[in-house]
């Protein structure tokens, strides 16, 4: 079977996974943020 040709439409670029990847990680902050899951200080710390 051969490979099929992408679809140019469907390429995305290394900036475009990028903001996505940071819209998902602020997401899910703000939900433990959010539920008291977590407090920002200790989400913090995990980044630094």
């Amino acid at each position: 079977m051969l490979a099929k040709p992408l679809d140019p439409k469907e390429i995305v670029t290394v900036q475009e996974l990028a903001i996505s990847n940071m819209l998902e990680i602020e997401a899910s902050r703000e939900l433990l943020l959010e539920k008291v899951i977590i407090k920002e200080d200790e989400f913090i710390a995990m980044y630094m």
